[in-house]
């Protein structure tokens, strides 16, 4: 319940699902005796990155696991979750100040709202690759594993709740690991707290109102 309040939380704000591995160089450098590790290493790295890029910590979730689909096998260690797209206002520009043919493209056809959204979403996807290691200057194959194929994202921006996502995302979290631990939930604390608030709302009515004062 609580995870499918903080997803509605995102739906006014704009987001994206994604599926992330990390890059298998900088798993290795993490501390396996710690089954936590691994989960506080994406929180931290989530947040650290998506402030540096946005000034700001966007709303964010996710799960780590280590099973495949069908829950009968053990894989990677990876991360399900929903990320807030932070619309980024100063679209990209030539050389001469003038906004790329991308996004002035985009402005003529559904206007700069649009356009800004495209561009966060971007960026979006170049946080969690900084996050996770996966950035293009880092080794494109480790062993035989294609790295860049570490990162998945799906679109559309908004839509009425995501259910499905959130049941997926939770799908193996009955397995015991001693890889990754049983504290499998992040959630950042700007989405905590929404969260609570929206709950408080749907408890209290609208006297609840006053908390958004």
């Amino acid at each position: 319940m609580k995870m499918q309040i903080a997803s509605l939380c995102l739906i006014e704000k704009g987001h994206v699902s994604f599926r992330v591995h990390l890059h298998e160089e900088v798993e290795a450098r993490i501390d396996t005796s710690d089954p936590d590790a691994l989960r506080r290493y994406f929180r931290d790295r989530i947040a650290r990155c998506a402030r540096k890029e946005f000034g700001v910590v966007p709303f964010f979730w996710f799960v780590i696991e280590n099973r495949t689909k069908s829950g009968t096998s053990t894989t990677r260690p990876h991360i399900h979750g929903e990320i807030q797209i932070v619309a980024h206002a100063n679209l990209p520009t030539t050389k001469h100040g003038s906004v790329l043919m991308k996004y002035r493209r985009i402005i003529a056809e559904n206007g700069i709202e649009v356009a800004e959204r495209i561009y966060g979403r971007e960026r979006t996807r170049q946080v969690l690759l900084d996050a996770t290691g996966n950035s293009e200057s880092s080794n494109a194959v480790v062993g035989e594993r294609n790295q860049r194929r570490n990162l998945w994202m799906r679109t559309p921006y908004f839509n009425f709740g995501n259910p499905d996502w959130v049941s997926y995302a939770f799908k193996n979290t009955r397995h015991a690991s001693r890889r990754i631990g049983h504290r499998r939930l992040a959630i950042s604390l700007e989405l905590n707290r929404e969260a609570q608030r929206l709950w408080r709302l749907i408890r209290e009515g609208e006297s609840a109102m006053e908390q958004w004062r």
